[in-house]
């Protein structure tokens, strides 16, 4: 399975948690897994990360793109402050939703600019074969009319070099 890291934080201890790697036996892991939102009294779990032990009410609301999970937004309260509820719960669950649909949006235009990205370099080699094999062409139209003119000794080095010049063409 992939790390799922902390990659945007906001708020008391965000700087702490940047960067942090989310415990494969944690309880964002499952919920990751589950692709349920949930909610609790205090950051549950078997292992809670050190940042996070000190907060009290937590939601937990995973970013859904079909059957996919792409990542979960995690919300803590301080001690004391007012649980969540199932309201709290279902707007967060909409947010992470969009906030998904926003990720896959982004995907598929970066996945249409490499593609365009590649078919313009398609489209670049092709003209320059086209123009390098004209200008081969026109070198070796060149080179037979330059040697009709020329000593015989002069001529055979023109015709070597002409052979080269068709075999480039090929």
């Amino acid at each position: 399975d992939d790390e799922w890291v902390m990659e945007f934080t906001d708020g008391k201890n965000a700087d702490d948690m940047i960067g942090l790697v989310l415990p494969e036996a944690g309880y964002a892991m499952s919920v990751i897994r589950a692709g349920m939102g949930q909610i609790a009294d205090n950051p549950p779990g078997p292992t809670i990360l050190e940042p996070v032990r000190d907060f009290g009410p937590a939601l937990y609301a995973p970013l859904l793109a079909g059957a996919r999970t792409l990542g979960l937004l995690m919300l803590w309260r301080e001690k004391n402050q007012a649980p969540f509820d199932d309201h709290d719960l279902a707007t967060a669950q909409r947010f992470s939703n969009q906030a998904a649909l926003a990720l896959q949006f982004a995907e598929l235009a970066h996945v249409r600019n490499v593609s365009n990205l590649l078919e313009e370099r398609e489209r670049i080699a092709d003209d320059l074969h086209d123009f390098v094999s004209q200008e081969l062409f026109a070198t070796a139209m060149q080179i037979e009319t330059i040697a009709d003119d020329v000593q015989p000794a002069v001529k055979k080095r023109l015709m070597a070099t002409l052979e080269h010049v068709k075999r480039a063409q090929r």
